[in-house]
Parts: structure tokens; C-alpha cells; sequence
């Protein structure tokens, strides 16, 4: 009780730093998020302080000008009024006012379009540089999140290995304290054989499979052939390193000819079934369906399902290997799809049909059995779809 109290507050501290971690990067962002859009508020101030100054200064100058003309026109009136003799003299001394005050204003106007121009210059360029700043901070962030969520991810993927060794250890435990007196035993019969197993390497799986491969090719007697097959089934279903051994081994031709030489009498029944469960393990990887699905495969596994219909522990097997080859294998479809298979399989599905109805009540293991004639059916309909059974030949179909 206390030691798990203990994980418990270690696995609690853990959380809760983990989630401390994540709040204050939350809160970080956020504050920098804010920080960002507060300088692009002064910027945009900025820009709005010098437009409104410009404009100002601009209608400014524009009314001096209207008030200077309403002057010279005023007192032009006066002295036309005033003196018609000094109208000439007047309208000199005008002129030259006027030259002057428009000298001037045109070269305060140049210098301020000149100072506007530069201005406007150097806001553009710092925009463009504020631009791509901006750019670089999105990918620099972009870069950020991606490390610390690799990091985090990490992390999180050791946390839960140490977790799930840990709840390894303490299910293995208290499973060891739970189990019976015949567990038990065979955990230590289990154990025993491992470490025969390490000491002689003749008892390990590939020897065995060699071993098994030789005495079918040599052995003439039917027990040792029974106990190699009983072999081969074993290694390729716990191992796959056995299949791809017994795939490169072209041990598949080695069982076809075992296959041919066996009868209907139950030893032979018992050695044709290992040889297909043996076949089965190898074919449920797909990459060595090639080493098993060969020319004589089909024509084989139809005789086994027409002479073994009544036979389950053949008939079961040799039907889903059947099915597997054909429709995985295009260029074994040209050997399948014939008026010929579809009457040997037409005939063995009605004899079957009529079996499982009088048996369907009786026969331990019927669900197996419906399973390998559904699938029977099944390779019935892909023979009506793809060849022509009125006519006798096979279809040009654009799926083979």
C-alpha cells in the first residue's frame, strides 16, 4: 500500500510539473502575442500622426495663400480709389511683391515635397523590414512549436513505456502470486525447456525445421514422418523466420509430394492436416505467398477437397489455402477458372450440402465446417462470374 501511495505522488508530481511546463509556455506566448500587437498599434500611430500633420500644414499653406490674395485685391481697390497717379507704381511694386512671396513659397514648397518624398522613402523601407521580421519570427515559431512538441511528444512516449514496464512488473507479480500449482509447473517446464534450449542448439526452432525438411525427404516410415510434420506445423506458426527459411527452401515441393503419396486412412488424414496448417502459417504472410502458391498448387488442393470432402480436419484446410492462392495469385486464375474445376467443385458442394444437413446436429466442430463451405461458395460465384459455364470457356475478364 505504501509503495504504490508513492508512485502514485511520484506520477502526480510528474503531472503536475508537466502541466506547470505547458501553463507558463502558454502564458508566455500569450504575453509576446500582446507585445506584437502593441508595436504594431505605434507603428500604425505613427504613420497616422505624420499623414494628419501633413494634411494640417497643407491646408495651412493653403489659406495664407487665399488670405494673401484677398489682401492684394483689397488694396489694389484701395489705391485704384485712392490715387489714379500712383496706380502704375502700385502695380510695379505688386508685381514685385509677388515675384518674391511666389519665389519663395515655390522653393519652401520643393523642399518640403523633397523632405515628404524621403520621408515616405524611409517609412516604406522600414515597413518592408518590419515585413519580413514578421516573417521570420512566424517561421522561427512555427520551428519552435514543432521541436517542443517533438519534445514533449518524446517525453510523453518514455512516460508511458516506464508506465507500462512498470504495470508490467506489478501485473506479472501479482499474477505469479495468484496462479495455481499447475501453472506453475508448467512455467517451469516452460523455463526448463528455454534453457535446454540455450544449452544444446539442436533443440532450437531452425534445426528442428532442417531436421523436420530431411526426414521428409529421406523417412520412409510414417511415425517419424508424423512427428516432422507435427514439427514444421509448430516452428512456422511461432516463428517467421521459420517461414521465410521454409519459403527459400522450396520446402513447399516437399509437401506437394507428401501430399500425392497419402491415402484416406487416418494417419495419412493426420499428416495431410500438420502439412496444411503448415501451409496456412507460411501463406498468412503475404510476402511468401509466391513460395506456396506454385503451378501444381491448385490442381492439389483440388483433389484434396474433392477426395477429403468428408474428412474435416483436410477439408477445412485445404479449402481456405485454395481460395487464398486463387485470388491472390493472378497468374494461377488462368489454371483455376475452367469448366473442369467448376464442376468438381459444383459436385463436392452438393454432396456437402446434403452431409452438413444430416450431420448439422451431431458433428462437433460444425461452425468450422459452414466457414469452409461458405467459402466454397464463395469460389463458386467467383468461377460463374468469370467463366462461362453454358458455353464452356472462360471469360476475358479486365479484373485477370
Amino acid at each position: 500500500m505504501i509503495q504504490k501511495t508513492w508512485r502514485c505522488y511520484c506520477v502526480h508530481v510528474d503531472y503536475f510539473g508537466i502541466l506547470l511546463g505547458v501553463i507558463m509556455f502558454q502564458r508566455s506566448f500569450r504575453d509576446y502575442q500582446k507585445r506584437q500587437k502593441s508595436r504594431q498599434n505605434h507603428a500604425a500611430v505613427v504613420i497616422q500622426r505624420h499623414a494628419r500633420g501633413f494634411t494640417a500644414r497643407a491646408f495651412q499653406k493653403l489659406e495664407q495663400f487665399a488670405a494673401t490674395i484677398i489682401q492684394c485685391t483689397v488694396r489694389g481697390s484701395f489705391g485704384r480709389k485712392e490715387s489714379e497717379w500712383r496706380k502704375y507704381k502700385i502695380l510695379q511694386i505688386q508685381s514685385v511683391f509677388r515675384m518674391a512671396l511666389e519665389r519663395r513659397r515655390f522653393l519652401v514648397g520643393k523642399a518640403e515635397v523633397l523632405f515628404i518624398h524621403a520621408m515616405a522613402r524611409r517609412i516604406q523601407r522600414m515597413f518592408r523590414r518590419f515585413q519580413q521580421i514578421m516573417v521570420l519570427n512566424g517561421l522561427a515559431l512555427v520551428m519552435q512549436k514543432a521541436v517542443r512538441g517533438m519534445i514533449a511528444r518524446r517525453r510523453l512516449f518514455r512516460l508511458a513505456i516506464g508506465v507500462k514496464k512498470l504495470q508490467g512488473v506489478v501485473r506479472g507479480q501479482a499474477i505469479r502470486k495468484t496462479r495455481s500449482k499447475k501453472l506453475i509447473l508448467a512455467a517451469r517446464r516452460v523455463i526448463r525447456a528455454s534453457e535446454r534450449a540455450h544449452r544444446n542448439p539442436n533443440l532450437r526452432l531452425g534445426v528442428l525445421t532442417r531436421k523436420a525438411l530431411r526426414e521428409l525427404q529421406v523417412s520412409k516410415r510414417l511415425s517419424e514422418i508424423m512427428q516432422a510434420a507435427k514439427i514444421l506445423e509448430c516452428s512456422t506458426r511461432l516463428s517467421r523466420n521459420c517461414c521465410i527459411a521454409f519459403a527459400e527452401a522450396h520446402a513447399p515441393t516437399i509437401l506437394y509430394n507428401l501430399i500425392g503419396s497419402c491415402n484416406r486412412s487416418l494417419p495419412h488424414v493426420e499428416i495431410l492436416h500438420f502439412v496444411l496448417l503448415t501451409l496456412r502459417n507460411v501463406v498468412l504472410h503475404a510476402d511468401l505467398l509466391y513460395s506456396v502458391a506454385t503451378a501444381e498448387s491448385v490442381n492439389i488442393f483440388l483433389d484434396l477437397v474433392c477426395m477429403f470432402r468428408g474428412k474435416d480436419e483436410v477439408f477445412c484446410e485445404a479449402i481456405p489455402l485454395l481460395s487464398m492462392v486463387v485470388r491472390r495469385d493472378v497468374d494461377l486464375q488462368a489454371n483455376f477458372l475452367s469448366l473442369d474445376s467448376y464442376k468438381r467443385l459444383s459436385f463436392v458442394a452438393k454432396k456437402v450440402s446434403q452431409s452438413q444437413q444430416i450431420a448439422s446436429t451431431r458433428v462437433k466442430g460444425i461452425d468450422k465446417r459452414s466457414r469452409s463451405v461458405r467459402d466454397l461458395r464463395s469460389l463458386l460465384r467467383f468461377l460463374e462470374k468469370h467463366t462461362d459455364v453454358k458455353g464452356g470457356h472462360t471469360s476475358a475478364s479486365s479484373q485477370i
